[in-house]
């Protein structure tokens, strides 16, 4: 029998936003990532983002998601609009 260990140290972060930030950050996340990034590079430099552009397209990717939440407050919102219209 072999016992090896191999710890490891990780981070998870959680953050709220409010509807207006959800939505800007939603819009951002429609454009190509790799647009955002030639326009960075060229602009800014590569320096900074570059060690974490992998995690700056999982973030991006991620962000997409919001789109479904948005929609389904959408939804909620027009339903709650139509109930009061009705008599």
């Amino acid at each position: 029998m072999k016992i090896s260990q191999n710890p490891t140290v990780g981070l998870t972060v959680a953050f709220e936003v409010s509807e207006a930030e959800a939505r800007a950050l939603y819009e951002m996340s429609r454009y190509d990532a790799d647009a955002i990034l030639k326009v960075f590079y060229e602009h800014i430099g590569q320096h900074y983002l570059r060690p974490h552009e992998v995690g700056f397209r999982t973030f991006f990717k991620e962000a997409g998601q919001l789109g479904a939440i948005l929609d389904r407050l959408n939804k909620a919102r027009e339903a709650f609009k139509e109930k009061e219209q009705k008599p």
